[in-house]
């Protein structure tokens, strides 16, 4: 079993019980103890075979179509926990987050108002899930920020979860934090704000783990309609405006934590209706300019901190509509030109490698309107080195993703056949470029690839082998040793989403791989291998809707 942890249990002492659930936790995946049901007629016999696949937590109506409930899969989906309280008619879980020490899950059951739970990820048959948001709660539930999305995360440590809601008064979106074990005693709204016309738009926790650990958040606290910048400490409401300078009609868009949460940088319009970045720290307001050196009637669109803290990345919309890419340091101007023209401000357009010592970009640097890939210094303003090899004419590389370990990049492009998109491994200087998906045929590899956390592997989804069915495959970055991993699917059936799990020793997917229309969860080993159905049996008319795999 999962380390329980006693209701009565404070958030100090829960720190001290974390050790302890992680050895209990390697108990289930060696096959030494057996978890109980959840009294809800599922399948739930124990097995002393070890688990091949870690636990998996999953959306789905299993159990009545129509109804999403949430459930934990453990020793290869023998073992099916329904994690959800039973839900009002209509009811439905609607999104949820494993903590990041695996030992509880958190989720939205979207019934009269959309509240916030949380259960151990081994709920035994006579436990029950802790709403930890308000009760009574005054206004419509948790803030919605996209569809399935909700305002809501574990602190990194995982000893809180904050989130937003208009709980203390109908309409007024405010910031709250809790304990996993929580209860209205605990809860801490961290927001006061001053009207019924005011609110929290969004929030972060601070990266790190020490004690000095922060949230930001930004909300009108001052003026009514001027969005500013705020830290405060979880557990306790002390708000600290760090953002400077703004007046009537200006607001604070974006911001994000340094990796080392020493600084946060954001946007923000203090100067002439222009939006420009700044940094400032979460304890002051002394607020630095860090894009300043730009031509005027220009914006800040988009930005990313440096894995290791000490630049940004950033895309300036200049008022022609031209987008080019910039770093800068993270305490002063002037900025360094890195790119040609971009296609656009999107994030996914540019990436810094783990190792911070470059960045890469797609821009038509060499041919107008021709996308290509391209690594650059990011200390300097020298041409950037062109990595994706030669395309055909009329071909584009349209996504990008870096290896976690910095030595490759995979891309996807119509590199050699126009309008037949596949996959490519380079490295940083373009000397090496190979074609990393299997042999194709007028077929399609879709934009969704990933490396795996050692970067050994690439997995992507592909109508590779069957005109029209996507599967999902995975190979070696030269494009050796390509496995299909999705098992044989039935006619008309294809892999939706896909995720490594966190040691990167197998693949969990969606697929209606079994019954064309019906998706359910399975796993494979990176070969293919050890193909497994995690989802049980489910409802006439069921699906698996998402998936996390619980961090070991």
């Amino acid at each position: 079993m999962f380390k329980q942890i006693p209701e009565s249990l404070g958030p100090g002492k829960f720190a001290l019980e974390k050790l302890a659930g992680a050895l209990t936790l390697l108990i289930i995946f060696f096959g030494l103890a057996a978890c109980g049901g959840d009294g809800g007629g599922d399948d739930d016999r124990e097995t002393g075979a070890t688990p091949v696949f870690a636990a998996v937590v999953f959306m789905a109506d299993r159990d009545n179509d129509g109804t999403v409930e949430l459930y934990a899969a453990l020793d290869d989906g023998i073992n099916i926990i329904r994690l959800s309280n039973p839900l009002d008619p209509g009811g439905n879980v609607v999104d949820f987050k494993v903590s990041p020490d695996g030992l509880f899950v958190a989720y939205v059951a979207e019934q009269a108002k959309e509240e916030l739970f949380v259960v151990p990820v081994d709920k035994s048959a006579s436990e029950s899930a802790q709403k930890i948001s308000g009760t009574p709660m005054a206004g419509g539930g948790l803030k919605k920020i996209a569809a399935g999305q909700y305002a809501f995360a574990w602190a990194p440590d995982s000893s809180r979860i904050a989130y937003l809601a208009d709980q203390n008064t109908d309409g007024v979106v405010e910031l709250y934090s809790n304990t996993p074990d929580g209860t209205d005693l605990t809860t801490v709204r961290l927001s006061v704000l001053p009207g019924d016309d005011r609110d929290v738009e969004d929030f972060a926790w601070s990266p790190d783990f020490s004690n000095s650990q922060k949230i930001a958040y930004l909300a009108d606290g001052d003026l009514n309609d001027v969005i500013e910048l705020y830290t405060t400490l979880p557990a306790a409401s002390a708000p600290l405006k760090i953002s400077s300078g703004l007046g009537p009609g200006s607001n604070v868009t974006a911001f994000k934590w340094a990796p080392n949460a020493e600084l946060i940088a954001f946007l923000a319009d203090k100067i002439n209706d222009e939006f420009k970045l700044y940094t400032t720290s979460p304890n002051n307001n002394a607020n630095i300019l860090v894009s300043g050196s730009l031509a005027a009637t220009s914006d800040v669109k988009t930005f990313k901190w440096s894995p290791n803290s000490l630049r940004l990345a950033y895309v300036n919309q200049f008022s022609a509509g031209v987008f080019q890419l910039f770093t800068t340091r993270r305490d002063q101007q002037p900025s360094t030109l890195i790119s040609g023209d971009l296609r656009d401000d999107d994030e996914r357009g540019y990436g810094w490698s783990a190792d911070s010592s470059q960045i890469a970009y797609l821009a038509d640097e060499d041919t107008a309107d021709q996308f290509e890939l391209y690594t650059s210094d990011p200390t300097t303003a020298s041409a950037g080195v062109k990595v994706s090899g030669v395309l055909v004419s009329g071909g584009d590389v349209t996504a990008f993703q870096w290896a976690p370990s910095a030595l490759l990049l995979a891309y996807v492009a119509d590199q050699d056949t126009n309008g037949i998109i596949e996959l490519y491994t380079t490295n940083p200087d373009g000397t090496v470029n190979d074609k990393a998906s299997g042999p194709l045929d007028g077929l399609t590899v879709e934009d969704d690839f990933s490396w795996s956390p050692d970067s050994a592997r690439i997995a992507y989804r592909a109508d590779q082998d069957s005109l029209g069915t996507v599967e999902l495959f995975t190979t070696n970055p030269d494009g050796s040793g390509n496995d299909k991993v999705s098992g044989t699917l039935t006619g008309g059936g294809n892999v939706n989403r896909f995720q490594w799990d966190g040691l990167g020793s197998a693949i969990g997917y969606l697929a209606d791989q079994v019954t064309a229309g019906v998706t359910e969860l399975f796993a494979s080993l990176p070969d293919g291998s050890q193909n497994t159905l995690l989802s049980g049996p489910l409802a006439a008319g069921g699906d698996v809707s998402r998936f996390e795999w619980v961090p070991e």
